[in-house]
């Protein structure tokens, strides 16, 4: 598999646990931006 293989471009991921220090809630989402092999 390689990096064209797999496209972020447009993909929303949020968490589904975390750990009991952790800065990441159930509310937060990541947006991800891909430019070929360049991921934002």
């Amino acid at each position: 598999m390689t990096p064209q293989d797999i496209d972020l471009d447009g993909r929303r991921f949020a968490g589904v646990t975390n750990s009991a220090d952790g800065e990441v809630g159930q509310a937060t989402v990541f947006a991800y931006h891909q430019d070929g092999e360049e991921i934002r």
